[in-house]
């Protein structure tokens, strides 16, 4: 003789809603031995019945199934628990939650291990599924490595580091605000920081026809505001222990980075540079700023005049050991100017971009851009 009570085959009825959202056609019937009252509920199982088969074990199903039914569960708990919450505290430990699911029902299972952590829950949950970490909480989460010693290693939270790092709440804010969009980086083994759209746009690709893909080699791209972002972002990224490299303009290695120590304000390299700037401009017509930098505000804009400057021959030498120097420090720096110039792009325009990715993959790399050496030589710098 079998017993079901009301509560048990409307738990049946709601658990197999959410187990649909996971896998459909599978549903869920919570099966109770009558032999004693005492052990009605402490033996309880939950069996399954699929379309077109007989009730089952869970265990009879595959992986996926499995894992769905899990997940399922979870869910109910969270939407069960929101309604009776007790003031008692239960610790919920889950391996890995994504295995086995597709992407909707990966956000799925996030939100419900979200909600019940707001609700006499602590939950911790390791992954490995950029899916299971929310932009949102990606400045809040630990990072857990191996060292070479095979010890493990907790990270500080990218949310600590801003505030130990960056002075003020405005750009405390403005960092964190960049990096909502970064969650690639907590599963990445290294980072390449780089400033501007086509960056953006155009590097993914260009690594990839470089043989040299960002996916292939654990690395992340980060996209900072501007030369004092990347050097902001660096900082963060270097105290919770993540390597990084950074592609920065010519006008990075005369401001930030000798700012950042990156590089003397004497050293003999930026001394003459600065002296071949002030003899570029008058043959440029370029206005200098009091550091005798090609200044913002000028009749021709500063990143036209250090181009206008990286084009002569004169300079290309003084160029090119500020490079090598930078490049000691792990910053890769445009000696043209900026990636337009190496790439042969006339504009920093959508329509150009899209050009340039077109004409790779029908052309090919060496055909695209001039200076294909050179890049290529930078991708394998970057992800090495």
């Amino acid at each position: 003789m079998a017993l079901k009570g009301e509560s048990l085959n409307q738990f049946d009825q709601i658990a197999s809603e959410k187990v649909q959202d996971f896998f459909p056609g599978i549903s869920l019937k919570v099966h109770v031995p009558t032999p004693s009252l005492a052990k009605l509920f402490t033996d309880g199982t939950v069996k399954v019945q699929e379309q077109g088969r007989d009730i089952a074990d869970v265990d009879s199903l595959g992986h996926g199934a499995q894992r769905s039914i899990q997940m399922a569960l979870i869910r109910l708990l969270a939407e069960v628990q929101t309604q009776t919450a007790s003031g008692q505290t239960t610790l919920l430990l889950i391996d890995e939650p994504e295995l086995y699911l597709h992407p909707q029902a990966i956000e799925l299972v996030r939100d419900a291990l979200k909600t019940l952590s707001t609700i006499n829950y602590q939950v911790i949950f390791s992954t490995h599924s950029s899916l299971m970490v929310e932009q949102e909480d990606v400045p809040y989460t630990n990072i857990v490595r191996k060292n070479v010693g095979g010890n493990t290693l907790v990270t500080e939270r990218i949310a600590e580091a801003i505030q130990e790092e960056i002075e003020g709440n405005l750009n405390q804010a403005r960092i964190l605000f960049e990096i909502y969009n970064m969650n690639q980086i907590l599963f990445a083994d290294r980072v390449l920081i780089a400033e501007g759209a086509t960056e953006q746009s155009v590097l993914p690709e260009l690594f990839k026809a470089c043989e040299r893909s960002f996916s292939a080699h654990k690395t992340a791209l980060v996209i900072a505001d501007g030369c004092r972002g990347i050097h902001k972002m660096g900082k963060i990224l270097q105290r919770i222990g993540i390597p990084f490299k950074a592609l920065v303009d010519i006008d990075y290695a005369f401001t930030t980075a000798v700012n950042a120590d990156l590089i003397a304000e004497d050293d003999v390299d930026i001394v003459n540079v600065k002296q071949a700037l002030a003899e570029s401009a008058l043959r440029n017509n370029f206005e200098l700023d009091g550091s005798n930098l090609p200044q913002r505000t000028g009749a021709r804009k500063a990143y036209i005049a250090y181009e206008l400057f990286a084009s002569e021959v004169a300079s290309q030498e003084l160029i090119s050991r500020v490079h090598e120097k930078l490049k000691q420090n792990g910053y890769w720096l445009w000696e043209k100017g900026a990636i337009e110039q190496h790439l042969s792009l006339e504009a920093k325009a959508t329509n150009d971009w899209i050009t340039f990715k077109v004409n790779i993959k029908e052309q090919g790399f060496d055909e695209t851009v001039e200076d294909y050496q050179r890049v290529r030589d930078m991708a394998v710098w970057a992800t090495s």
